[in-house]
């Protein structure tokens, strides 16, 4: 999958070589979106949150397309780490209200038998860095925050992709890529008419509406 091609999941193929592995994933930078729509609009600051680590949790398959009868592979962001043999070869969708647009994160792995010495940083697999695209855009072309496109995204191209995605013809794209409801997106349910109404007051300029995450328990 692409590094940026996603508003609300982190896509990546997980490598265990057979054993069980926990992936954890540090907040870098949280909704900066560059260039902003508007000056006048107000955009979220999670910034209080930038550091902070959440942790993959216990993996679950769920329905992406009725009509063709594909599946995806997911799991939500938590505060504790689940070490699992991940499916080789098969790309998993990360999930949580802690993944929000115009951001950075970096995921790393590490391997069980670790549980006791997390912070220690030579245990871990070198970082992935993902970005996720602006809030709303969810086909090419896409403004990564690092690297932003002239062109102000999300726009009106964005919209027919969605109306396919809706009515989950063979060509649409997949969950992780079109869902943009709740604040914590849950991809056991389908892209409905409460997605497109998002997506088209965010091509109007309406900023991302949700409150984002809650930092985890102090051990």
């Amino acid at each position: 999958p692409k590094p940026v091609d996603k508003t609300r999941f982190l896509s990546l193929v997980p490598s265990n070589d057979g054993i069980p592995i926990a992936l954890r994933v540090t907040l870098t930078s949280l909704h900066h979106p560059m260039p902003r729509n508007f000056d006048t609009v107000f955009t979220s600051d999670f910034s209080e949150f930038e550091g902070e680590v959440r942790w993959a949790g216990p993996l679950r398959v769920d329905q992406d397309s009725e009509i063709l009868g594909t599946e995806i592979l997911h799991a939500e962001l938590q505060c504790n780490p689940v070490f699992t043999e991940w499916p080789s070869g098969e790309v998993v969708h990360l999930h949580g209200a802690e993944i929000v647009p115009s951001s950075v994160y970096q995921i790393e792995a590490v391997r069980i038998g670790c549980a006791d010495t997390l912070d220690d940083p030579s245990l871990f697999s070198a970082p992935l860095q993902i970005s996720t695209a602006r809030w709303g855009d969810i086909i090419a072309p896409f403004q990564d925050v690092l690297a932003p496109y002239p062109a102000i995204q999300p726009d009106v191209r964005d919209l027919p992709a969605m109306v396919d995605k809706v009515k989950d013809i063979p060509s649409a794209l997949g969950k992780p890529n079109a869902q943009l409801h709740p604040n914590a997106p849950d991809p056991s349910r389908k892209v409905d008419v409460i997605d497109l109404t998002l997506l088209t007051d965010t091509v109007k300029g309406s900023p991302y509406p949700y409150p984002g995450t809650t930092s985890c328990p102090t051990p």
